[in-house]
């Protein structure tokens, strides 16, 4: 079930590349699976047939859970400067 559709900024914290915690709507929210990329890529292949290509946008999708003990799972896009946007909660 769809949580929240937004695009709110947050920060995230990172371990060896992936993100480990993230802090939205003053709460921190602790990593609990591997994070996976989502996103279309710089490197993507197109068929040839393809003439307006998507805009890039690197992104994470996890499941992370609050310090009161509610899980989500999390769409963040990342932006420049070590910034993000949650762009998709679920429950």
């Amino acid at each position: 079930m769809l949580v929240a559709a937004t695009e709110q900024q947050a920060v995230v914290r990172y371990e060896q590349g992936r993100p480990e915690e993230l802090r939205w709507r003053d709460e921190s929210w602790r990593v609990l699976d591997v994070p996976t990329r989502i996103g279309v890529h710089d490197d993507a292949a197109y068929s040839p047939l393809v003439t307006h290509l998507p805009s890039p946008w690197p992104g994470w999708r996890f499941t992370a859970r609050s310090d009161d003990g509610t899980s989500y799972v999390f769409d963040i896009r990342e932006l420049s400067d070590g910034r993000c946007e949650v762009l998709r909660v679920y429950e």
